[in-house]
């Protein structure tokens, strides 16, 4: 009978370490999955974030694009400004009144009204939308005519160069 009762103590002593190794197991298994998690987790918020910074990469670049081009276009605008300015005399030449067609239309009041509503005159006409206004220069227009003034950002004189403000 010792035998069966050391044989027993024997038995539970290693039930009990496989009990806990097996506990300590499931711990650790536990763990390991958690963590895994976490780490996928963190991946894909890393490959959200590095799409989103590409797609920002991509805007900004194609925006790098557009102001090179708009770059080059000013350059061009501005040589063709300076060449056109240096056969220019001191005194500018008198302007003739740029030709204008005015259409009057009578209301039921009887009153006369000019059917232009712009500053410029030309643009908000409806002889301009219906391609019956005559093209002129810039300088010819009524409001530029002036000889000096600001609308828009831009700033004109007498010399007609025209400032960005």
């Amino acid at each position: 009978m010792v035998d069966e009762e050391e044989e027993d103590l024997n038995v539970r002593y290693w039930k009990t370490k496989y009990e806990l190794l097996h506990e300590d197991y499931k711990q650790t298994k536990q763990r390991a999955e958690n963590l895994e998690n976490r780490l996928l987790d963190i991946v894909e918020e890393s490959e959200r974030k590095q799409e989103k910074s590409e797609e920002t990469i991509g805007d900004l670049e194609r925006k790098l694009e557009e102001s090179g081009r708009r770059i080059e276009q000013l350059k061009a605008a501005c040589f063709r400004y300076k060449n056109q300015t240096r056969g220019v005399p001191d005194k500018p030449p008198e302007l003739e009144p740029p030709a204008q067609k005015i259409r009057t239309v009578r209301t039921t009041s009887g009153e006369s009204v000019n059917s232009r509503s712009s500053i410029d005159g030309i643009t908000r006409s409806p002889e301009f939308h219906a391609g019956e206004h005559l093209i002129c220069e810039y300088h010819q227009l009524p409001v530029l005519a002036k000889g000096e003034g600001f609308i828009y950002g831009f700033r004109w004189t007498t010399e007609n160069k025209i400032h960005i403000v």
